[in-house]
């Protein structure tokens, strides 16, 4: 087996599509997720401190938080600010109530008798469900009296006779603003996702549903009037069934909204002539299901780029958050640029690909030991590595990292741009700049290639690239100019595995996180449930062992760095990035990289840029 190393001391990636979305617009705004901020709540008499988690009620799930009473009513009060709202558009708070299923009705020693949920506006009961059964209770209350005040809002939990087993919670509680002029009639047929409005007398049942989901159970408050807000995503459609007389319904529905995520060629990095297939992946970002439509993709060259296939999109249902992906293939020149164009009737999309090609600027022997600096390009090579920086079509450099293999050089990773920073000076917005190089010196003696250049107008970098034996040292540096803000810094950022053998792999490893076999995929969910399955970006304290690697056939790849070095004076552990394959971009490879501020101080897990800029005097440096 060869084996190839990657040894670093440290480092957004510039992305070749530039992508234009027009939002739409519709009847239901979410103005406040008090779920999100159930902590902040000002609680009295709970069994328990707040927490929130996804529990099932009646074998449906939905994320809520708890609210265990004792002997005395449990309440988790907030304060409200509502905005001023159009004549006829209303404003109304929606929840559900409901007993955890893991809650024991079976215990005779301590029966359970359920729980009695309240909504309370400014101090008066509005809304009031017995959830004496497992299953989901609709509380809803109207606030458009209150429209441009501050308003409390409290819920409450009664233990009734005892507070035996009371695990009760209150889910998906949103303030919400109802637009009149997007309400619409029904009788039976309904949207798969929307806000339900139900006016009649006092104690009248209904119920909704959908294909493949169980039946949701609704009735009608003392006030006269229940809003529900709903959700069957990905069902082409709702049923509301058994509707007492003289109650009227009015559906306020969730529109889908379409748009580009990914268009990005599979390789990373290409040479002039080549061909390759390019992804185009499309998310819902919409709250309703996108259905009965037909999605237009159109595909232009805008110069030296063939169009040898054309994508077409093989579905028309795709609920909310999902996506769908389609490929085309081209035939890229020295300069490749494409327009590609989404239409359809949840909004249109627009995207500039400009596809990396790799000028071949520099001539080497086959073999021996080379370390070489001309025209804007270098070169490293020994007995078994060989390193190729080039000029870029993009107008950037690119890196290429050969492998010998009999009498050939077989292509094992790629990088473009070799490195970049989101920074900006103080008081401006943050800007994402690549690598701009200004010189490039060879070192024969240490075999070695140094790099100066910029990061747009407030920062400048040294790259240094250095061969030992069947390793390759990768060195980076930045340097203020200006005080600045620096929300990332990312040095190195390679492809393994493109325009070789892309994303197949036997094994990979990245050390506490992921062991990976196959066909396995990086954060996957196989393992692990949404959220927890999303690691590319951990805390770095979570990482074992500082190494990412993988093996296909006889090659491994790895890459190793030191967590213990400051990266800025005593501020260690630079954030890795590892997905294996690279679903970040959609590429046929797997992405290892390195990036600064540190996570969790500056940036959030799972991130590419910090959230909280990290402040750069002039002068200083990270490494």
């Amino acid at each position: 087996m060869r084996a190839l190393w990657f040894a670093l001391c440290l480092a957004v990636s510039l992305s070749p599509c530039v992508a234009f979305t027009q939002p739409a617009s519709d009847g239901v705004f979410v103005l406040d997720d008090l779920v999100a901020r159930w902590g902040h709540g000002q609680v009295s008499n709970a069994l328990n401190a707040p927490t929130v988690r996804t529990v099932a009620s009646g074998g449906v799930e939905k994320r809520g938080g708890m609210l265990h009473p004792t002997a005395r009513p449990a309440r988790s009060q907030f304060s409200l600010r509502l905005p001023a709202v159009n004549p006829g558009d209303l404003l109304v708070l929606t929840a559900w109530a409901g007993v955890d299923d893991l809650a024991r009705r079976d215990d005779p020693q301590n029966p359970h008798d359920g729980v009695r949920a309240r909504l309370l506006v400014e101090g008066a009961v509005v809304a009031e469900v017995d959830c004496d059964t497992a299953g989901w209770r609709a509380l809803s209350a109207d606030l458009t009296p209150h429209a441009g005040k501050t308003v409390t809002v409290a819920f409450e939990t009664d233990a009734k006779g005892n507070a035996n087993y009371d695990w009760a919670y209150f889910a998906e509680v949103q303030v919400l603003r109802l637009r009149e002029r997007f309400a619409l009639k029904v009788a039976r047929e309904l949207p798969p996702e929307g806000v339900l409005e139900v006016r009649g007398a006092a104690g009248g049942s209904f119920t909704l549903r959908a294909p493949n989901y169980p039946p949701v159970d609704a009735e009608v408050p003392r006030n006269g009037v229940l809003w529900l807000r709903y959700a069957f995503a990905g069902a082409r459609g709702a049923t509301l069934s058994d509707l007492p007389p003289n109650s009227s319904a009015r559906v306020y529905p969730f529109l889908p909204r379409l748009r580009f995520e990914t268009v990005a060629t599979r390789r990373a990095v290409l040479t002039q002539g080549e061909t390759t297939e390019v992804v185009v992946r499309i998310r819902n970002i919409g709250a309703g299901t996108w259905r009965d439509d037909r999605a237009q993709l159109s595909v232009q060259s805008l110069g030296d780029a063939d169009i040898l296939t054309r994508p077409e999109l093989a579905t028309d249902l795709l609920p909310p958050n999902a996506t769908a992906e389609t490929r085309f293939r081209i035939r890229v020149g020295a300069r490749p640029r494409l327009s590609i164009m989404l239409r359809s009737g949840a909004g249109n999309d627009a995207a500039i690909l400009a596809p990396v090609v790799a000028m071949n600027a520099i001539s080497l022997p086959a073999t021996g030991t080379v370390a070489r600096a001309e025209n804007g390009s270098g070169a490293l090579q020994n007995d078994l590595l060989r390193l190729l920086i080039t000029p870029a079509s993009a107008g950037g450099h690119a890196a290429r990292l050969f492998a010998r293999e009999g009498d050939e050089w077989v292509p094992v990773a790629s990088s473009a741009p070799l490195a970049d920073a989101v920074v900006n000076a103080e008081g401006a917005p943050p800007k994402l700049n690549a690598f701009a190089l200004e010189s490039i010196t060879a070192d024969p003696t240490g075999m070695r290639l140094i790099l100066q250049g910029r990061l747009g107008l407030t920062a400048r970098a040294t790259l240094e690239y250095q061969l030992q034996g069947n390793r390759l040292r990768c060195t980076g540096r930045i340097v203020a100019e200006v005080n600045a803000h620096l929300y990332r810094f990312r040095f190195p950022d390679w492809r393994v595995g493109d325009g070789a053998f892309g994303d197949a792999k036997d094994e990979a490893l990245f050390p506490g996180l992921e062991y990976l076999l196959g066909e396995e995929r990086s954060s996957g969910s196989e393992n692990a449930a949404p959220p927890y399955n999303v690691r590319f970006s951990p805390d770095p304290y979570k990482i074992t062992a500082p190494v990412m690697a993988v093996r296909w056939r006889s090659y491994l790849v790895s890459m190793e760095w030191d967590p213990t070095q400051g990266w800025s004076g005593v501020l260690r552990a630079p954030n890795a990035l590892f997905a294996s394959p690279n679903f970040l971009e959609g590429g046929a490879n797997h992405r290892f990289a390195l990036w600064v501020p540190s996570i969790p101080r500056w940036a959030d897990e799972n991130t590419q840029q910090a959230r909280e800029p990290f402040r750069f005097l002039k002068g200083d440096s990270a490494l």
